[in-house]
C-alpha cells in the first residue's frame, strides 16, 4: 500500500467540554421556487454590499480604486439600486475591508445586477461590469441561513465582490464566520474620457490614477515586478475555485466526526453529522482548514482538533498550500469547477487521515487514494 505523506502542518489540539449539539451547515432549499417561493425578486433581507481584492505583496498593500462617486452598485430587478460602495481599497481577498459609502444593512431586495467601474492600479488598468447576478441562488441561501455550532440559527448579511487580476470578479455571500461562492464574472477593460478623469482627480486627487512615483508599502521585490511591467496572474485565483473529490477519513480510528471547513476559494462550512454522508460525495475546493469536533469513546471526552493546512502564505493572508494542489492536480488533471458530484463514485474519493497523540505531539496528515 502506497501512502502520500503530503505537508506539514500548524496543530492545535485541545480538550474541550464542548455540548454534544453538533455543527450545521446551509441546507438546500428544497422548496419549488417555481411556486411557493416565487418571491424571491421582491423578498427583503437585512444585507450590505462589500468588497476585496487581490494583491501582489506580502504586505497587504493593495492599489485597487472605485471610480467614484457613484459607479459601484448592486440594482434589484427593477433597476433600482439597492446597496452601493466606494472603496478606497477593499480587504484582503474574501474578506470585508473598510469599505467607504453605504454600508446599511437595513432590509431590502437581493440584487438582480452588479454594476462597477473600478481602477487596478496594479495592472494600470481601469475595468467597467454590468452582469447579472443569481438571485434565485442568493435567495436560497438567505432565505434558509444556517445552524450555528451552538445550534443557533443564523442569517447571512453581506453579498461580498471579490476582485481578481485581468477583470476576474467572484461573488460570495457571507456572515462573519460563513461564505458561500454565488458567482463568477468578467469584467471587461475600459478606458476613462477626460471628463470623468477630471472629475474623479478633483474627487480624490491622491488615488495615483495616472501613475505611481512612490509606490509605497510595497516590498523592494514587489515594485521592481510593477516597474518591469509584470502582469497580476489570475490563475492561482482561478485554481483556488476548482473543485476535487475529498473527505475526511480516519481520525486516530474514530470516524464521528463534525467539522467546520474553509477551503481555498473562501467558503466556509460547518458539517453536521447526519449530513457527513452527503458530504463524502461531494466535490468542492481544496480546504487550507479544517476545525474538526469529535467524541472519543474511550475516555468519554469530547475533542476539538485545528488543522491548517500550509505553513506559508503565497502574498498576504492568503494560504499557501500549492504541495497540497499539486498532488490533487496529478490525481485528478481534468478536475473542474462544477458543483455536485461530477459522477465520481465515492470509493474514488481521497480520504484526509489524521495520526496524533494525546498530548498534540507528533502528527501526521495523509492524502489516500484507494491503495
Amino acid at each position: 500500500m502506497s501512502w502520500y505523506r503530503c505537508f506539514q502542518v500548524m496543530l492545535l489540539l485541545s480538550l474541550g467540554l464542548l455540548a454534544n449539539t453538533g455543527c450545521g451547515q446551509v441546507k438546500r432549499l428544497t422548496e419549488d421556487m417555481g411556486m411557493a417561493n416565487n418571491n424571491y425578486a421582491t423578498a427583503e433581507f437585512g444585507w450590505s454590499m462589500g468588497v476585496s481584492n487581490y494583491s501582489l505583496d506580502s504586505s497587504g498593500r493593495t492599489y485597487m480604486e472605485a471610480i467614484r462617486p457613484g459607479n459601484n452598485l448592486m440594482l434589484d430587478s427593477e433597476g433600482n439600486e439597492v446597496a452601493g460602495v466606494d472603496f478606497g481599497g477593499g480587504g484582503r481577498w474574501g474578506l470585508n475591508g473598510n469599505v467607504l459609502g453605504s454600508q446599511d444593512d437595513s432590509k431590502k431586495r437581493l440584487p438582480a445586477r452588479l454594476k462597477m467601474l473600478y481602477y487596478d492600479g496594479q495592472e494600470k488598468q481601469a475595468y467597467r461590469i454590468d452582469a447579472p447576478l443569481p438571485t434565485h441562488k442568493i435567495y436560497d441561501l438567505f432565505k434558509q441561513g444556517f445552524v450555528d455550532l451552538s445550534g443557533k440559527k443564523l442569517n447571512y448579511n453581506q453579498i461580498l465582490v471579490g476582485l481578481a487580476p485581468r477583470g476576474h470578479v467572484v461573488v460570495w455571500v457571507k456572515e462573519a464566520a460563513f461564505m458561500v461562492e454565488v458567482a463568477t464574472l468578467q469584467a471587461e477593460k475600459t478606458t476613462l474620457d477626460q471628463e470623468l478623469l477630471a472629475r474623479y482627480k478633483d474627487f480624490n486627487a491622491n488615488i495615483g490614477l495616472f501613475d505611481y512615483p512612490e509606490l509605497t508599502g510595497l516590498i523592494p521585490e514587489t515594485v521592481a515586478k510593477i516597474k518591469a511591467g509584470t502582469e497580476p496572474d489570475p490563475t492561482p485565483y482561478l485554481k483556488k475555485r476548482i473543485r476535487y473529490p475529498w473527505n475526511v477519513g480516519n481520525i486516530n480510528g474514530i470516524k464521528e466526526v463534525e467539522y467546520f471547513r474553509v477551503t481555498i476559494n473562501e467558503e466556509k462550512m460547518m458539517i453536521w453529522q447526519r449530513l457527513i454522508a452527503q458530504d463524502k460525495t461531494i466535490v468542492k475546493p481544496l480546504p487550507t482548514e479544517l476545525d474538526m469536533y469529535y467524541d472519543d469513546p474511550k475516555e468519554g471526552k469530547r475533542y476539538n482538533l485545528d488543522i491548517f493546512f500550509y505553513t506559508k502564505d503565497r502574498v498576504y493572508e492568503e494560504p499557501d498550500i500549492s504541495e497540497l494542489q499539486s498532488i490533487f492536480e496529478r490525481w485528478y488533471p481534468n478536475a473542474g469547477i462544477e458543483e455536485g458530484t461530477q459522477g465520481i463514485p465515492e470509493t474514488e474519493f481521497v480520504q484526509f487521515e489524521f495520526e496524533f497523540d494525546r498530548a498534540g505531539g507528533t502528527t501526521s496528515i495523509y492524502v489516500r487514494k484507494g491503495n
